[in-house]
């Protein structure tokens, strides 16, 4: 779901006319409103009273979809007594840079809650904004030496993943630092589920680390807010909080995460004094479906949950490689290395086709049409891509920006050259001039045909009487 502190200090912004960081601070530093006696009559009442069946309006519109999440909300409540609550969770981790902190702790592949509903850490679990710095956000921050617990840091350093390479700057869509993490991890959960099933544990260790890697090391620090369904009570809400919590483990299996925050989210004020139930405004009925998914199945053992997730990101992982598989084995390797969706032949005969088109141009304006082209490569065809064919667009795109870059290269290397082509005696040759054709035109067409570059030359600078006797000899 939302989160409404943002969403809060997105409108406050935007009112006030403030940066988002302060407004978001403004948000959290206000106290949160009790449960109001509204909020229980909130739930009886229809939020599309008062609107016409014939009312299409925004305000009507939007009521009947609250309306058709409530219903839904109640007929998976069934009367039964429950809130809905939020937790912050926060994971600690070593990393060297700022990039690898967050690939360990914030992404969703690894170290996030686990629920019972496979999957529902995407919907109803995001990593919170610590700190910001400028426009961009800022997901993990460092966590001083002088702050960490007895044995902590000595913890965290042998949760290191020991890779066999260095960390990369960027991550390769199939990177071996990639795969040698997930793997890593997975092992972890597998330990962490025999630990809870009371089973022996394969754990052969870690070896110590490089001196060199270990003086770098720095303790980074994510917080996770995860919403999730419990009873009314506080009480119940921390041991459902204490459980997802514990789905986050270290390589060795045990619990890495603690809980900061326990809190109920029982809506928000609306116009008029009507309180607004939170599914209504921040959520949809598919998040709300996994939520009651996620409480119904209420008394799952902790080592059910972290086998699943070990099989389910080791099926991830391997259903995206599967995919990048079968799109690599669809590629053509061209002349200078790369890998396209385009036969070499493809690509070859676009770059024939606009080169004899533009031979006659000027320098001018053939580098405008270069740029045209890798315009409509970069910033056109490429904002919907939906299959090969349309990649295949973007490739014939680039690939006639470029012949046209280097045509215009090569014309500007040899100046005050002729632009009647070379031809032997009696050859017949094809020509556009650049003066008589607009260079967007793409139904130009030709303009002469002869076999003496002189008289062509004579020619084409008499132009309309050429078009005229060249039409007649035509007809």
């Amino acid at each position: 779901m939302v989160n409404k502190d943002q969403r809060a200090a997105r409108e406050l912004a935007a009112s006030d006319g403030i940066p988002y960081a302060r407004a978001l601070r403004q948000v959290r530093q206000q106290p949160r409103p009790p449960i109001p006696p509204e909020a229980i009559a909130a739930l009886e009442c229809n939020p599309a009273a008062g609107y016409a069946g014939d009312d299409w309006s925004f305000e009507a519109r939007h009521a009947r979809e609250d309306a058709r999440k409530l219903d839904h909300w109640r007929a998976r409540q069934k009367g039964r007594p429950t809130r809905l609550w939020e937790a912050d969770i926060e994971v600690r981790c070593t990393a060297i840079s700022e990039h690898e902190a967050w690939w360990r702790i914030a992404l969703g592949y690894m170290r996030t809650p686990v629920y019972r509903d496979a999957g529902m850490s995407g919907l109803c679990c995001h990593t919170q904004e610590l700190h910001e710095s400028g426009d961009g956000r800022r997901e993990v921050a460092v966590v001083p030496r002088d702050q960490l617990a007895a044995g902590e840091w000595e913890d965290l350093v042998d949760d290191y993943p020991r890779r066999p390479m260095p960390w990369p700057a960027t991550w390769t869509p199939r990177g071996p630092e990639k795969a040698y993490d997930i793997a890593d991890y997975v092992a972890s959960l597998r330990r962490a589920a025999a630990r809870a099933a009371g089973q022996p544990v394969d754990d052969p260790g870690r070896p110590a680390l490089p001196t060199s890697t270990a003086e770098r090391l720095h303790v980074w620090r994510a917080v996770h807010c995860a919403e999730f369904l419990a009873g009314v009570t506080i009480d119940d809400a921390r041991t459902r909080a204490a459980e997802l919590a514990a789905t986050i483990v270290d390589a060795h299996g045990r619990p890495l995460a603690r809980v900061l925050d326990v809190r109920p989210d029982d809506g928000a004020p609306g116009k008029d004094g009507v309180w607004l139930h939170p599914v209504t405004w921040s959520g949809s009925i598919e998040s709300a479906e996994r939520l009651w998914n996620d409480y119904d199945a209420a008394g799952t053992p902790l080592a059910q949950l972290l086998a699943g997730e070990a099989d389910r990101l080791e099926q991830q992982w391997r259903a995206e490689n599967t995919e990048i598989d079968a799109y690599e084995a669809r590629l053509h390797t061209q002349p200078d290395g790369t890998r396209t969706l385009s036969t070499p032949e493809e690509l070859a005969e676009v770059t024939r086709f606009i080169t004899a088109r533009w031979q006659g141009k000027t320098v001018d304006e053939i580098r405008k049409q270069a740029q045209h082209w890798r315009y409509m490569a970069d910033r056109v065809y490429s904002k919907v891509v939906e299959g090969d064919e349309d990649t295949k667009r973007i490739e014939h795109a680039d690939a006639m920006a470029k012949a046209l870059s280097r045509l215009a290269d090569e014309r500007a290397t040899r100046p005050g050259q002729s632009t009647v082509p070379r031809h032997s005696p009696g050859e017949e040759f094809v020509w556009v001039t650049p003066a008589e054709v607009d260079p967007g035109d793409e139904e130009a067409g030709l303009v002469w045909r002869g076999t003496d570059a002189a008289d062509y030359a004579f020619r084409a600078e008499n132009m309309p009487a050429a078009r005229q006797e060249q039409g007649a000899r035509d007809q």
